[in-house]
């Protein structure tokens, strides 16, 4: 196994980390790619290593690939063997490598939102979770994948009316119950849409 040398420094791991666990650090990435049979990356490579990728070698990484046609053109033409992370799935039809990426920007979205809340970034200066005499939000939550229903899933002190459309094939969606809220599924009167449904969670 080789490792470009610095790699890891940005998640706090060194060089002699790996050199610990049996890997050999290589100066650069070219020398990496070169070296390599499989190139292992966690995000898509960028045009200076699509370029460095030969036939038959295997790359392994997150492609989203649907809104990057010059990326998908530049991996057709190094005919490469491309698997992208978030393609992968098991005996159940599952996701499991996109699953952890999908609540991580679950949780963030609820960050991004708070901030953009706040008046000195054009908000209308409200506090996501409210404080005594004053409501919370309401939050809308738009989809029931995995990114949906990670963002109720906060710590005590952001109770609030989550109001969650959930675009699905059948009428109704079970929604995984946590600690902090609880949950209640129905069809409103004026919203009967195909294949749509609301879910306050209270």
């Amino acid at each position: 196994m080789y490792v470009e040398t610095q790699a890891g420094e940005g998640i706090g791991f060194s060089d002699q980390d790996y050199l610990a666990a049996g890997a050999q650090i290589l100066p650069t990435a070219e020398a990496v790619f070169a070296e390599s049979d499989m190139i292992v990356k966690v995000k898509e490579p960028q045009a200076v290593e699509r370029a460095m990728l030969r036939e038959g070698q295997l790359l392994f990484t997150y492609l989203h690939l649907a809104p990057d046609p010059e990326q998908t053109h530049d991996l057709i033409n190094s005919k490469a063997v491309c698997i992208a992370y978030e393609t992968v799935t098991d005996e159940a039809g599952r996701l499991p490598l996109l699953a952890p990426m999908s609540e991580v920007a679950g949780r963030m979205s609820i960050q991004a939102g708070a901030f953009a809340l706040e008046k000195s970034r054009g908000g209308r200066g409200m506090l996501l979770a409210g404080v005594p005499g004053v409501e919370p939000a309401n939050v809308v939550i738009i989809g029931g994948g995995v990114v949906g229903p990670m963002q109720p899933k906060w710590p005590s002190g952001f109770e609030r009316m989550w109001w969650c459309w959930i675009v699905t094939s059948i009428h109704f969606v079970v929604w995984m119950r946590n600690s902090v809220v609880r949950y209640s599924v129905c069809i409103p009167p004026k919203m009967r849409l195909k294949n749509m449904c609301w879910m306050p969670i209270l």
